[in-house]
């Protein structure tokens, strides 16, 4: 029985696994960082409200984690993780700060002219 090893890293399929993978584990790191320093700047949150918005994200995985899980199973998984991926950077997307329109104060619309 002559078997040859042929490396996983010239297997096309495998690739494609891994380079999706290590992407989407990149943007899990990024994210991970990234929200709570978004939270202090932008929100100016203080040090309670950025340890239940990190501690939310891990209770959220837990509970739902769970049930997903046993329906995850029943159905075809590449899909699955592309379009997981997906949504998440569409709502990390929108979480990104934008410049806002300010509204005109009310010192400055009112002008008063003296003649």
């Amino acid at each position: 029985m002559d078997v040859t090893a042929r490396s996983l890293w010239r297997h096309p399929d495998f690739m494609k696994l891994w380079s999706g993978q290590t992407v989407s584990e990149l943007g899990s790191v990024v994210t991970r960082t990234a929200l709570p320093i978004v939270a202090v700047i932008t929100l100016h949150s203080n040090a309670l409200q950025v340890g239940i918005l990190v501690a939310s994200a891990s209770t959220a995985v837990l509970l739902v984690g769970l049930f997903a899980g046993a329906l995850v199973d029943r159905s075809r998984r590449r899909p699955l993780m592309i379009a997981a991926d997906a949504i998440r950077a569409v709502l990390l997307l929108n979480l990104s700060p934008r410049p806002r329109s300010r509204a005109p104060s009310a010192s400055s619309s009112c002008t008063s002219s003296r003649s």
